[in-house]
């Protein structure tokens, strides 16, 4: 079951009845619910047309894009127009319509854990610096 050369292949149902993202297709299922087209949807069937293309590598021409998604044969094209896709699919999840759906993400959770750590620290520093002002006016024989 290779498809890592990237070629366009017939969906099997070895394909059907794998694991995708940690998950198994009902016992006689005909399509599993996370083997789909990355473009429309389409959940591939045996005998359908799928491709995958390789996209987590570093480099200028696979800079923005990441997720190495299946294509179907009517959403498929040459590399550089699928790239494009994906380049321009993301750049739409991240902008602030889609938050609801970032909101529980690994990414969005650590910005939101630092915007939250450095709100803390700014608080915690004012704090600090209003009580250090009053121990200096304390001593100073003023109230603080």
């Amino acid at each position: 079951m290779s498809f890592s050369d990237q070629k366009p292949f017939t969906v099997t149902a070895e394909h059907i009845t794998a694991s995708w993202c940690g998950r198994r297709a009902a016992k006689g299922a005909t399509t599993h619910p996370l083997f789909r087209c990355s473009w429309c949807g389409h959940r591939f069937a045996v005998g359908d047309v799928a491709r995958w293309v390789f996209t987590n590598v570093s480099g200028e021409e696979t800079e923005g894009v990441h997720g190495n998604p299946f294509i179907c044969s009517a959403c498929d094209g040459p590399r550089p127009e699928i790239l494009a896709k994906l380049r321009a699919t993301r750049a739409e999840f991240e902008a602030d319509r889609f938050w609801w759906f970032r909101r529980n993400s690994r990414e969005t959770n650590e910005a939101v854990s630092e915007a939250l750590i450095e709100e803390q620290r700014a608080a915690r520093d004012a704090y600090d610096d209003g009580y250090d002002r009053g121990r200096r006016d304390a001593s100073d024989g003023r109230e603080p």
